[in-house]
């Protein structure tokens, strides 16, 4: 495998392979402008879902979902659990193909030129996170960073203008929580350190509201042995089911009011022995008890009741500095009574979702990498400059200016403070000889420019000193933080009134 590094990429991509749907953004690595969703097959957010056809071979997304004569169709594949085949094999197949179409259209540059950053659930170790790069590096994707999903969130929060929040709001005590298909991440920020919360073990997922309505169709179907035979038999045919009820979940939570009482529907034409229609309708009321159901994957906790105390936990965990910005990412977060219970949870708080949360992963991902590629290329730029000759040149050139401000000093202070003073111990007898005046003004030189009060003395003809090279070394400095985009008070050298001089 040719290996590349990310100092060598000019453009970013921005990578949310989620468990339900996934998005990528691009970036040029050099660029202020927001990041940009890319089509994938002519879609912005895809479905994750890969399958295996004997004539066309691999297909994803919306293509594996709507084919034919499918050899097999996996979804909800991404865990941390990466060694097991399941997991693997459809994680690696689905990053390729996507990798091939993008390179092929030109979208992307790839071949080193594109540094990937793809997001992970927080809690995920390091040595998880190490294995999943090299995983997505099997696919084509290198260089490629993995990164918490929380820290993209932040970032565009920070960054995208769609929520209207202000920097210092950021600084403060904030909550970031990802409504995912797999999991449900919360993430304290506190003065911008992200602290990600623990609360056992997190299957809070909203792909298991889809297997709920799956579940709940398949118990009222008048075909319901036959198709539970054909779910067995043929696993790519439940997925398709399961990818529909997917949909009809998503149709609702668009409209709430409008389907109250008109359900929200569509169809899934199951292609056998004869033909099944698997009908999925959704209304406010079937809705409702679907939420407050208890699900065998939340140990027989109710989806909503299972979220209900995450936030409890979230609030407990953070009571010594509660959040007063709580921040919703993640498809799943448009679903209107998440925004409900997180703010009953923390009435205090602004609670805030984006305007397309299902792109605000990708976008941070990519707001970071550029944040992380331009931070190491100006502190690079930065150390190259202070040794290069130049900055030692103009210090050098100075120094002769220092050395004199500083003797002047001195030569106020030595014969009243030092020489006088010792002459008199001498004529009293403290200093036995002459010979012994010199080591004795020395001693006392040394001391006194060690303390306090030498050290104020002094103070003020060096800080003069960096007053004279302040525009010289400005004038290296300016150019590199234009730039970065970077404010250039950010390097200015302290003036003598700012140490108060």
């Amino acid at each position: 495998m040719a290996q590349h590094t990310a100092n060598n990429s000019s453009e970013i991509i921005g990578f949310d392979l989620g468990h339900g749907e996934s998005a990528l953004t691009i970036a040029m690595t050099w660029a202020v402008t927001e990041p940009q969703v890319l089509d994938v097959q002519g879609r912005k957010s895809m479905i994750t879902a890969v399958a295996l056809h004997p004539s066309r071979g691999v297909l994803i997304g919306e293509d594996a979902y709507t084919a034919k004569n499918l050899q097999n169709l996996r979804i909800r594949f991404k865990s941390a659990h990466l060694n097991q085949p399941g997991v693997r094999e459809p994680i690696r197949l689905f990053a390729e193909k996507i990798y091939r179409i993008l390179t092929a259209e030109g979208k992307i540059k790839g071949s080193g030129e594109s540094h990937f950053i793809v997001g992970c659930p927080s809690g995920w170790s390091s040595e998880t996170r190490a294995n999943y790069a090299l995983l997505l590096k099997e696919a084509g994707m290198n260089p490629v960073t993995v990164m918490a999903e929380s820290r993209a969130a932040f970032l565009n929060a920070k960054e995208a203008g769609d929520l209207s929040v202000k920097e210092e709001q950021l600084a403060g005590s904030v909550l970031i929580i990802d409504v995912g298909s797999s999991t449900t991440d919360f993430t304290a920020v506190q003065s911008l350190k992200e602290y990600p919360i623990d609360f056992g073990q997190n299957e809070l997922g909203a792909g298991l509201i889809d297997v709920a309505i799956l579940e709940r169709t398949l118990q009222h179907h008048k075909e319901r042995g036959e198709l539970t035979r054909l779910f067995n038999q043929y696993p790519h045919i439940k997925a398709k089911c399961e990818l529909k009820c997917r949909k009809v979940k998503e149709m609702y939570f668009s409209n709430e009011e409008k389907y109250a009482e008109e359900p929200a529907k569509d169809v899934e034409l199951i292609e056998a022995e004869k033909d099944i229609l698997f009908q999925v309708k959704i209304d406010q009321r079937a809705m409702a008890e679907i939420l407050a159901a208890p699900l065998s994957g939340l140990h027989k906790r109710s989806w909503q009741e299972a979220f209900r105390e995450a936030l409890l936990i979230a609030k407990e965990r953070t009571r010594n500095n509660l959040p007063h910005l709580v921040l919703l990412t993640g498809g799943a977060s448009r679903m209107g009574f998440i925004r409900t219970l997180a703010e009953e949870a923390f009435p205090d708080a602004r609670v805030l979702l984006g305007a397309e949360p299902e792109f605000a992963i990708a976008k941070g991902l990519a707001w970071a990498g550029r944040i992380d590629h331009k931070t190491k290329a100006f502190r690079a730029e930065i150390d190259g400059l202070l040794q290069s000759e130049q900055v030692v040149g103009i210090v050098r050139s100075k120094l002769p200016d220092l050395l004199s401000a500083v003797a002047a000093t001195l030569a106020q202070k030595l014969p009243a403070d030092f020489v006088m003073p010792a002459f008199a111990d001498w004529q009293k007898g403290q200093i036995r000889t002459l010979a012994g005046l010199e080591p004795t003004v020395e001693s006392r030189l040394e001391t006194w420019l060690a303390s306090p009060a030498g050290k104020e003395d002094l103070a003020f003809p060096v800080m003069q000193w960096f007053d004279s090279l302040k525009p010289q070394i400005e004038s290296l400095t300016n150019p590199i933080c234009d730039k970065y985009h970077i404010r250039r008070s950010s390097l200015s050298l302290p003036s003598s009134r700012a140490w108060g001089g």
